[in-house]
């Protein structure tokens, strides 16, 4: 599962809307702020494409799972923390935003699937 999340950010930080996404469960939906953004793994994967084509240069996700929770065999709950940075001039880096991100991974024909 860690390895599963690391190759979510890996995807998002690379920038490139045509590099593989991560693997999405057959209902997988996107929510944010209470709303369902994306619902189905086309969708999903579109929007995720689409956000990565418009996103300025030089952005990284540091993304800290800080809980794990395994509710079934097939079934898990991670909490995570996630900082939105962007390079600076010198190599500094400047938080651009914060947010936390509950996330239910499955396991789907025996691969673990957010």
């Amino acid at each position: 599962l860690q390895h599963l999340a690391a190759h979510r950010y890996r995807f998002w930080d690379a920038g490139d809307p045509a590099a593989p996404p991560a693997p999405y469960a057959k209902g997988v939906s996107v929510r944010m702020d209470g709303r369902t953004i994306a619902q189905g793994q086309e969708a999903v994967r579109r929007y995720f494409q689409e956000t990565i084509a418009r996103r300025p240069a030089n952005l990284r996700h540091v993304t800290v799972i800080e809980n794990l929770d395994l509710l079934t065999p097939d079934l898990a709950l991670a909490d995570s923390f996630v900082r939105i940075e962007q390079e600076q001039p010198g190599g500094s880096r400047r938080v651009l935003g914060e947010f936390r991100t509950p996330t239910i991974a499955v396991r789907e024909d025996g691969k673990w699937r957010f």
